[in-house]
């Protein structure tokens, strides 16, 4: 029983817990058996004095019988002891299960030694979140789904398919227009898989020569073909080892490097260049393309037996003209985004500007939206983006491509009217002038003035 602690181990003790801010201990009665000099000092009694009295007779709000009672530790709670605020952790004593005691104690011997605690606490934080960032540089991956912008349904809904795809190690394949945002969701997905602290490689199998691809990819010996480097050169598959590969325009992948492929999805195994020992590889791939894969299916220039190994799961992202209400959110963070790489302050566009994005078709998607955007703010030198200011974008959304419906239409024709109608005003009516500030050919002025007849002052 801590009653009967022999002397010489109980002033072993008392010195050891001296070392702390202070210790307290008491018997299963909550009687005091302990107490170091710092704590006594701090409760301003006698150590003597207190021994053998209930705890709550010298600390009167004392939480020694809750753990008494309960038999649970209280760890790091923070304590008001006669003005001075400490970190207290109070823990039963048990033997043979049984609680027949418990202690009250803290590390932290002044309010200035918690102050720096938390201090270096926080600056190592710091640091862990430095090279976290500085590691996922080195993987390759930087996108996460905080960076995929939009509130539409069709955008969450595929952000939430996403967080479901990343769970398992399925192969995806995502789809969807030129623009849309592919290679983002496939970092998102890396980042949100169980593979996130692994490498993120990409290769984009439109960019790299037939002839170089399966060495870019898998990887050649020593002497495996003239100009090889020596001692040969791991492919991307091993680099991605762990980790995620990202195929971007798979569409583009030809026929013959298709079946070495599909051996290494089945497989799980590579074999580089002039290699004669296949190599286990842990890698999930993720596929992306613009291209309608089942018609190119159908047209033999695109295997079957690929399409389906690919085609575990499919992400498809869609065009910006379905998610309009995604725009305004889009143009923010565009601007936010071009004004710190630009090193400019551009705040907004004006409402007619706005008003053109959420009526023009965007073929381009958003990479054409970011493109617009960012050729805008280098040669204006505001804070509002005008109509004015965009005049060279104008003639893309009269050719037509701009109308999505009957009423986008008209209002379209509003807005080419007043922007002409301002060219053609900041140039003294001179038709040729306001064609050439517009960036349309003069025809087309004087088309849409004879059909606007009657509409204008010129």
């Amino acid at each position: 029983m801590i009653n009967n602690i022999d002397s010489n181990i109980y002033e072993l003790l008392r010195l050891a817990l001296n070392e702390f801010m202070g210790a307290l201990i008491v018997d299963r009665k909550g009687r005091i058996v302990l107490i170091t000099p710092n704590y006594a000092d701090i409760l301003e009694v006698d150590p003597s004095a207190v021994i053998g009295k209930k705890v709550t007779e010298v600390i009167p709000h004392s939480r020694m019988f809750e753990v008494l009672n309960s038999g649970e530790s209280e760890i790091a709670q923070f304590w008001e002891i006669k003005g001075e605020t400490a970190i207290i952790s109070r823990v039963p004593i048990k033997q043979n299960n049984e609680v027949i005691g418990a202690m009250a104690f803290s590390i932290f011997r002044s309010m200035d030694e918690i102050k720096d605690f938390l201090k270096r606490l926080n600056q190592l934080d710091a640091e862990l979140q430095y090279y976290r960032t500085e590691v996922e540089k080195l993987r390759g991956a930087r996108y996460s789904l905080q960076n995929i912008v939009g509130v539409s349904s069709s955008i969450l809904e595929v952000k939430e398919q996403l967080t479901y795809i990343a769970k398992n190690d399925s192969t995806v394949l995502i789809t969807g227009e030129t623009g849309t945002g592919k290679e983002l969701f496939a970092h998102s997905l890396h980042l949100s898989s169980k593979r996130r602290f692994g490498p993120f490689i990409k290769v984009n199998c439109a960019a790299i020569p037939d002839e170089l691809l399966e060495a870019e990819l898998y990887g050649y010996e020593e002497g495996a073909f003239t100009g090889a480097r020596q001692g040969g050169k791991p492919g991307k598959f091993e680099i991605a080892d762990g980790g995620t590969l990202f195929l971007d325009e798979i569409g583009e992948m030809p026929i013959r490097m298709q079946a070495k492929l599909l051996r290494v999805l089945q497989d799980h195994e590579i074999e580089r260049v002039g290699g004669e020992q296949p190599q286990k590889v842990n890698v999930r791939v993720v596929a992306a393309t613009n291209k309608d894969l089942r018609e190119m299916v159908r047209q033999q220039k695109f295997r079957q037996d690929l399409y389906y190994r690919l085609n575990v799961v499919e992400l498809h992202v869609p065009p910006l003209r379905e998610r309009i209400e995604d725009i305004p959110y889009l143009i923010e963070h565009f601007l936010n985004e071009l004004n710190e790489r630009l090193g400019v302050k551009v705040e907004s566009v004006t409402q007619e500007v706005e008003e053109l994005f959420l009526n023009y078709n965007w073929p381009g998607n958003v990479r054409e939206l970011y493109n617009v955007l960012e050729r805008t703010m280098n040669v204006i030198q505001k804070e509002t983006i005008e109509l004015e200011d965009i005049s060279w974008f104008l003639p893309r959304v009269m050719s037509g491509s701009g109308q999505i419906s009957s009423s986008s239409s008209q209002t379209l024709e509003d807005l080419e009217k007043k922007l002409i109608y301002r060219a053609l005003e900041a140039c003294g009516g001179n038709k040729t002038r306001a064609a050439e500030m517009l960036g349309i050919h003069r025809s087309t002025i004087y088309n849409k003035l004879k059909k606007w007849e009657g509409k204008n002052s010129f």
